[in-house]
């Protein structure tokens, strides 16, 4: 009976002391991640944004109904102050049919998409093809007066590796560098000269007269790509609102190659377009969606999770970025149903505008001046669909340890690459260019640089054990964050960039 009685005290005791040892922050650890894995609702909500309400392009009907149903879902999760914020856009586009083939040589159909923001053929257009190869000005003077009519290939075919479609490379922490390096004078240099050679061979096309410009797609497997030319949504960034006068299209890699190869050897090319779209008449309003957990001790003081809701339209706008916008939607799902209470606010934003230049995180900023300097930092995922391995620095050397110390206990998830490398490409730049502390998580890249911008960015691409363990990660790291003694140290330096739109 003795023995017993011992036997029975020694586990009581031992499961106190192991309750001893759990800390406050790591019982919220184990309640964030048996939330986010065994209730999660990221998938069904990830389906009904790509299937219900599809791609999402800035200034369209779908984008604001996207903005309206994500607002919605943050109230069912109970969010307060949720809302839409305005900012100025640019001019509305909408794409139509894109038809194209070959007439001569060999009358193939050709899979091309016309390139945003930039106009049709007003009907079908027959013309011959040139293939160009210019790197700087003194190039321009071989094609003088020899382009008139001419839809243009622009150069050489993108170099496209025979990698199977089926490969899976998952980051590891041995395979990058800890610290980019600043961009130098030189490299400053090369992207101011490279914009005055955009804008060179913008005016020596229209003197040309030529009917167009053809881009490589530069994907493998059929694949297409998508971006848009900026003269009708700069509004607010020193353009004019007024649509890029000359029609371009991305055409996909084997068929521009094929092209480039006809006429290298000789061949009389030509084919025939007819592109379809349509320009709205004056600039609108966009919106980015913004919800909150209000903080119970400093509520003025604010941690960023975010995302950008917006997307190109060739596919259903999954992992560029419907899958980082419902991990954010997501992590603040987790956050509520768990009852935290931050110390500090927890701010969701869904952003739009990003894939034009940052625009609707930028216009963020500016709105909120005042209030910068108690944003503790902005978190982002935009990488696609893979797990998250860390997370780039931006060069904050003081925030180092922090994160190391924040984010150790994630290692078991595999999140193992806590560096001070500069990652660029989408809206935490817009926080960082002003001294705000902004980091993008590193995930795994799966076959994100296959699927974005092109016609498979769609659900089936979307793995949702990896983004249960990202939703999971953030949701957590915002926590810490927000119920830190601090707000996040600040960089003593700010390095030069460009920030662009992934």
């Amino acid at each position: 009976m003795r023995r017993t009685l011992i036997s029975l005290l020694l586990v009581f005791f031992s499961f106190s002391l192991s309750q001893a040892q759990v800390s406050p922050g790591e019982e919220w650890d184990q309640k964030v991640i048996s939330e986010g894995t065994s209730r999660s609702e990221l998938m069904q909500n990830l389906e009904y944004l790509c299937d219900m309400i599809g791609p999402r392009m800035t200034g369209t009907d779908r984008m604001k109904r996207a903005n309206e149903w994500t607002a919605d879902r943050f109230k069912d999760y109970g969010l307060e102050n949720v809302r839409l914020e305005s900012w100025k856009f640019g001019i509305p586009w909408n794409r139509g049919s894109a038809l194209a083939r070959v007439i001569e040589p060999n009358g193939l159909p050709l899979t091309i998409a016309q390139m945003a923001w930039t106009p049709g053929t007003n009907g079908p257009r027959k013309e011959r093809v040139v293939s160009v190869d210019i790197k700087e000005p003194k190039d321009i003077d071989k094609y003088v007066g020899k382009l008139h009519g001419a839809w243009v290939l622009l150069g050489k075919p993108a170099a496209i590796p025979a990698v199977p479609s089926e490969e899976r490379k998952l980051r590891r922490p041995d395979t990058v560098s800890a610290v980019q390096p600043v961009p130098d004078t030189a490299q400053i240099r090369r992207v101011r000269q490279a914009a005055v050679m955009r804008d060179t061979l913008k005016k020596f096309w229209r003197s040309e007269g030529i009917a167009g410009l053809i881009r490589d797609a530069g994907k493998p497997h059929g694949l297409l790509n998508m971006t848009g030319a900026r003269g009708s949504f700069a509004v607010g960034r020193g353009g004019d609102g007024t649509a890029e006068p000359m029609t371009q299209v991305f055409m996909v890699h084997e068929h521009y190659a094929m092209l480039h190869r006809l006429l290298k050897r000789g061949e009389k090319v030509s084919v025939e377009m007819n592109l379809q779209s349509s320009m709205g008449k004056s600039p609108i309003e966009a919106y980015n969606t913004v919800a909150e957990i209000r903080g119970s001790e400093k509520p003025d003081e604010v941690v960023i999770l975010g995302a950008h809701l917006d997307s190109w339209d060739l596919g259903q706008g999954t992992t560029d970025n419907g899958t980082g916008s419902m991990a954010v939607l997501e992590a603040a799902r987790i956050l509520k149903a768990i009852e935290a209470k931050p110390k500090r606010t927890i701010r969701f934003i869904l952003f739009s505008g990003e894939e034009q230049g940052l625009l609707g995180s930028r216009a963020y900023v500016e709105a909120h001046r005042e209030d910068l300097a108690k944003i503790s930092c902005c978190l982002v995922l935009d990488i696609g669909s893979g797990k998250i391995r860390g997370i780039a620095l931006q060069q904050n050397e003081a925030v180092k340890p922090v994160m190391d110390s924040l984010l150790a206990p994630f290692r078991s998830m595999g999140v193992i690459d806590i560096n001070l490398r500069m990652q660029g490409g989408t809206d935490h730049l817009s926080f960082d260019r002003v001294g705000v502390p902004g980091f993008a998580f590193i995930q795994d890249p799966l076959e994100y640089r296959k699927t974005h911008h092109s016609q498979t960015d769609t659900f089936d691409h979307a793995s949702e054990e990896d983004l249960k363990q990202a939703a999971t990660v953030m949701a957590a790291l915002a926590l810490k964050i927000a119920n830190l003694s601090e707000l996040l140290p600040r960089k003593t330096t700010q390095p030069a960039r460009q920030a662009t739109g992934n």
